[in-house]
């Protein structure tokens, strides 16, 4: 398990070159968080759509999603935030 563990590491550590985009929309809720979660273990980059929230801004509402996961947001310099709601016209 040592080496898996070394692995699985390794593997959420690399650069986001070569990575594969994917857009996500609901970041910061419940299913979304989880979601987020998994696509960074699997060393996607993702680029998020998230509103801002009672003064919170959308930047600082993923970071405190990472942090729930025990994630830091500098590991993940190249993952996009981009603050806005699909519902704005």
């Amino acid at each position: 398990t040592k080496m898996m563990n070394m692995k699985k590491q390794n593997h959420t550590k690399q650069s986001f070159k070569n990575k594969r985009k994917i857009f996500i929309t609901g970041a910061t809720g419940f299913l979304g968080s989880f979601i987020l979660n998994g696509l960074l273990d699997k060393g996607y980059q993702p680029l998020i759509l998230a509103r801002s929230l009672n003064n919170y801004s959308a930047a600082e509402r993923i970071t405190e999603i990472l942090n729930w996961f025990n994630k830091n947001i500098n590991d993940f310099p190249e993952m996009m935030i981009f603050e806005g709601n699909l519902d704005e016209k």
